[in-house]
């Protein structure tokens, strides 16, 4: 039992310090967010708002320090209630991880039609930025070359499958002297919409299996917690058992003082 108490309270300082690292890793980021908000994009069109990603941001890696602190604390002075502190929150962290992750299955189709308004607005509004994305993603407007016939007008060569063996360079886009009769419309990519949403769709199948990976660990080192906490309990109360027992041995033990003899009549006299 004493190696189990030594290895899981290792095991807690170790997590634990690479979580208070994670907590103010993400307090920075919400707050560099914040104070760079005036210099990114026109975010209007995204259905999500950039502060209120950012305080939440920050609200959950305070709480991430927080939980982080009261595991280390807990486990270098040997506190019962520190750790039991700590186990609560691990509890309530891996709840909200198992939240998170039914949350992002169920909402998948919100998150596919958030993906497809944000690329919409960006065709109609910005052309060089979604030929950005078409070069990256190696796709074709928003649903493929109709996209562009439909509004009747040119489709750019990012959506030629061999604009690269001529563009290689993003710069060289604009570039009206590769602009016209690049390809024909047989050789284009596929819509934008459905590719980004294939990444997506990886990327939420990715945190779902990371938010649940992480409720599991956190739940185990929830229950590590409370049998270590335990332990400190046991501990503090053997030791306040000894002193008080030691008390009352040096009590009993301590010579009475003698009185003094009465004096005789005969030394009286």
């Amino acid at each position: 039992m004493c190696c189990f108490n030594v290895l899981s309270k290792i095991i807690i300082l170790i997590i634990n310090f690479v979580m208070i690292l994670l907590g103010i890793g993400l307090i920075a980021a919400g707050s560099l967010l914040i104070f760079f908000r005036s210099s990114l994009p026109d975010t209007s069109f995204i259905d999500w708002n950039i502060n209120t990603i950012a305080i939440f941001i920050i609200s959950f890696g305070c709480f991430v320090f927080l939980v982080a602190f009261c595991g280390c604390l807990g486990a270098i002075a040997d506190s019962g209630g520190l750790l039991i502190t700590y186990a609560v929150l691990t509890f309530l962290l891996a709840a909200l991880n198992i939240f998170l992750a039914v949350t992002l299955t169920t909402n998948k189709d919100s998150i596919y039609r958030a993906v497809g308004n944000s690329l919409k607005y960006l065709f109609d509004n910005s052309k060089s930025t979604f030929e950005s994305i078409e070069y990256f993603l190696r796709c074709c407007g928003t649903t493929g070359v109709d996209s562009y016939i439909n509004i009747g007008s040119n489709f750019p060569p990012t959506c030629c499958r061999n604009f690269s063996d001529i563009i290689t360079d993003i710069d060289m886009i604009d570039d009206s002297d590769i602009r016209e009769g690049f390809c024909n419309k047989d050789q284009t990519y596929d819509g934008c919409v459905p590719a980004v949403q294939q990444y997506v769709n990886l990327i939420t199948d990715i945190l779902f299996i990371a938010f649940i990976a992480s409720a599991v660990i956190q739940l185990l080192i929830a229950i590590c917690t409370i049998i270590l906490a335990n332990s400190a309990c046991k501990k503090s109360k053997s030791n306040n058992g000894r002193v008080i027992h030691q008390e009352r041995s040096n009590t009993v033990q301590m010579p009475h003082q003698q009185l003094p003899r009465p004096m005789s009549s005969q030394q009286f006299r």
